[in-house]
């Protein structure tokens, strides 16, 4: 347990970090630093997640994360709904952080993640926080400590909810910010063939270059595929169970570079025990509600973007919105505070990743 002192220094550390310009990836690296100081733990991950499936992506993880060849079951498993201390379990609760001691009854063998994969590596207590506001669920902070370690208490739990709070607004509007650099031919669709026991039966070119274009941003010895590829194995096959069959395994990846992404898993028919992951290129009407939910544009403004992306120009608007336009230059003024950008051309290129 850190001291009182330590924790109130965290806090203001991260306050800071929460006014800061640094990129998604940074931001979350300097808050697990804070966190690891006050609270104590050597393991951690914490990806970005898709607010309308809940599906997690683009982690940031320890360098000592031990999971090895079994963190592919571990996604998988997370994804079921009757397993303890879930991401979307968090995500949907009222209190969004929860310790895995507390919520097992100090019995860790009654999760099964656990059971199966954390034990077996030496991993003992897991802290979890959800990072949520009144727009959806955004990342998650997820924590570790050794089997041999004491287990998380109510400060590192308080502490862990704080971050979350403080955190939130600037990690929403960090997840679909603007980059400068292309994408692959957002034309390019690819696919893969895997089975039930997660093994690759075959890929299309184009899901090979997709694939090692989102793998650039997570350890290359983690897993073989991005991460997100299990996690969308586990939603399809907990929806088959009938668990929430209406979260569809579908995840919004921005890339390595300025592109989105469009990830699916499905059933394939005739094909035994076989699941196709799909990934193309994602169009803007795949992700304008995302930058509009992330950025809180209104219902007028999002319409506006629509019609901006069509390529209207100043006088189209007016027309197609039935306002003047001054009134077209003030929503405009107002869209691009929001979003930090400067040009319909840095809106349509940077933020969406589309030709101008």
């Amino acid at each position: 347990m850190r001291s009182a002192r330590v924790r109130s220094r965290c806090t203001q550390q991260l306050e800071l970090l929460a006014d800061s310009t640094l990129d998604i990836d940074s931001l979350r690296l300097e808050a697990i630093d804070h966190l690891r100081q006050a609270i104590g733990f050597d393991l951690w991950c914490s990806p970005l997640v898709d607010p309308d499936t809940l599906i997690p992506h683009r982690p940031v993880v320890s360098d000592a994360l031990p999971f090895g060849s079994c963190l592919p079951r571990l996604l998988v498993q997370d994804q079921s709904g009757g397993e303890i201390n879930s991401r979307a379990m968090l995500a949907r609760r009222p209190d969004h952080v929860c310790v895995l001691s507390a919520a097992t009854d100090r019995d860790l063998a009654r999760s099964g993640r656990w059971r199966d994969c954390a034990q077996p590596a030496g991993v003992g207590d897991e802290l979890r926080a959800a990072v949520v506001d009144d727009y959806g669920c955004w990342a998650s902070f997820e924590v570790y400590r050794a089997s041999d370690e004491p287990t998380f208490d109510a400060d590192d739990v308080q502490l862990m909810r704080d971050a979350a709070r403080v955190l939130a607004r600037r990690l929403r509007q960090a997840s679909v910010s603007a980059t400068a650099d292309r994408g692959i031919d957002a034309g390019q669709t690819g696919v893969l063939l895997i089975d039930d026991d997660l093994q690759p039966q075959g890929f299309t070119q184009p899901a090979r270059d997709w694939f090692a274009l989102l793998k650039a941003r997570e350890k290359a010895d983690h897993t073989p595929l991005p991460t997100h590829v299990y996690s969308l194995v586990g939603r399809l096959l907990a929806a088959e169970a009938g668990d929430d069959p209406q979260r569809l395994p579908r995840v919004r990846v921005r890339t390595s570079e300025a592109r989105w992404a469009i990830i699916e898993a499905a059933r394939m028919d005739g094909v035994s025990n076989a699941i196709a992951v799909s990934v193309r290129g994602a169009s803007a009407e795949d992700i304008l509600s995302l930058v509009a939910r992330a950025h809180g544009l209104t219902a007028r403004e999002r319409e506006l973007v629509a019609l901006v992306l069509e390529g209207l120009d100043t006088r189209q608007l007016a027309a197609r919105m039935f306002i003047s336009p001054y009134t077209v230059k003030d929503h405009l003024k107002s869209v691009f505070d929001k979003l930090g950008v400067h040009s319909r051309r840095e809106l349509v290129t940077g933020m969406f990743g589309q030709a101008a």
